[in-house]
Formats: C-alpha cells, structure tokens, sequence
C-alpha cells in the first residue's frame, strides 16, 4: 500500500485535537522574540558593560545595546567583546558602487 494514501485517508481533526495553535517560541510585543534573563545574566550583562566602557573609554562611540548583544554573543567575555567593538569601529564603511565600468575590458 503506498503511504500517500495513509496521508490522504488521515483525518486532521483528530491530528490536531491536541494542537492548543500558540507559537512555539516567548514572543514579546514587537514579536522580536526575545527572551526573559534571569537575575544573574541581567547582573553580568551590567557588570560587564560597565567593565567594556572603562576599557573602552568616552572616545569609542558605541551603544549599551551594542555592548550587551557583543557580551551576550561571546558568553560575557570582556576580552572578546573589546576586540569585537574595537573592530567594528575600524573597519572601513562599503563605498557606494560607482556608474561605469572603469577597470572593465572590452575584447
């Protein structure tokens, strides 16, 4: 017997009785998705933030959010995270695509 016909013959009501139709995942309001930190994880993240901006000092323009994401990401390592921001800011932003076709040979 070929299984379609065992899928055809299948009834949904019966498959989905115990289907409540929540998502599967914490969805804030803005469906972002996020999920709730316990108290400890909210003590690292400020503590480590506040530890970033010493090494980073004032002329290193970055967001708390920014630094929270990076320590989050690297499982609250500061060396890690200072690296991480260090070289976002250096790197060189993409240039817009110029029209033409400099550099470009016709044959």
């Amino acid at each position: 017997m070929s299984r379609h016909k065992l899928v055809k013959n299948m009834n949904l009501d019966d498959e989905l009785d115990d289907f409540d139709g929540g998502g599967t995942y914490d969805e804030d309001k803005d469906g972002a998705g996020e999920e709730e930190l316990s108290p400890e994880d909210k003590a690292q993240l400020q503590e480590g933030t506040a530890q970033v901006r010493s090494i980073l000092g004032p002329e290193v323009a970055v967001t708390d959010k920014d630094i929270q994401d990076s320590l989050w990401h690297y499982y609250y390592d500061i060396e890690k995270t200072v690296t991480y921001l260090l070289n976002q800011q250096s790197e060189p932003q993409p240039k817009s695509k110029k029209s033409g076709t400099k550099g470009i040979k016709s044959m």
